[in-house]
């Protein structure tokens, strides 16, 4: 890109590329960094981050649904993520795995997706020598069906020993029941 391209106030305005998507992501990151445009608050750990709803709803499913809900941080454009308990920063290793199926079956278990359980469960199996039912029975609690695409690529290529292939393709079909309903 040439600088007959780039177009500069003397006011310290950025350069703005005239040439087709040219800087495109370079300004984008600009905007984001500086929160200017910003359309939502994130509050976390008690600090704020002015943020851009289009791309958190791109790429997050709770934050999608958090603005298209018709509940309070759709109308106050504002997301406190409180609920990160600290206990979940610790390994569950050297745990029996009736503690870890009482967690996860705990009416009080609350979770931002499933992608948090799944880790959760692998990071445990993962640092735990277990029999293939007890994994199996762990894994069970794991809705697949709600992980993203992405997520179910992954853990298919990942090609887990102790994931069952039938509980993955039951996730996985499962997935595509829900996308087919209207």
């Amino acid at each position: 890109m040439g600088e007959e391209d780039i177009e500069s106030d003397a006011d310290d305005t950025p350069a703005c590329s005239t040439s087709y998507g040219g800087g495109f992501a370079a300004g984008f990151a600009m905007f984001q960094g500086s929160g200017e445009f910003s359309d939502v608050c994130v509050v976390f750990h008690g600090q704020e981050h002015p943020l851009h709803s289009l791309i958190l709803g791109y790429h997050s499913e709770f934050f999608r649904r958090a603005f298209s809900s018709g509940m309070r941080e759709s109308t106050q454009r504002r997301v406190e993520l409180t609920y990160f308990h600290k206990a979940y920063t610790q390994t569950a290793e050297g745990l029996p795995p009736e503690t870890i199926e009482a967690i996860l079956t705990h009416k009080e278990l609350q979770v931002q997706c499933e992608a948090q359980v799944l880790l959760f469960v692998l990071d445990y199996v993962d640092s735990t020598q277990l029999e293939p039912a007890v994994a199996a029975q762990l894994f069970h609690h794991v809705r697949l069906a709600y992980l993203s695409n992405e997520r179910l690529v992954w853990l298919q290529q990942q090609a887990h020993s102790l994931l069952p292939a039938v509980l993955l393709l039951q996730g996985c079909l499962q997935r595509l029941q829900m996308q087919d309903q209207p």
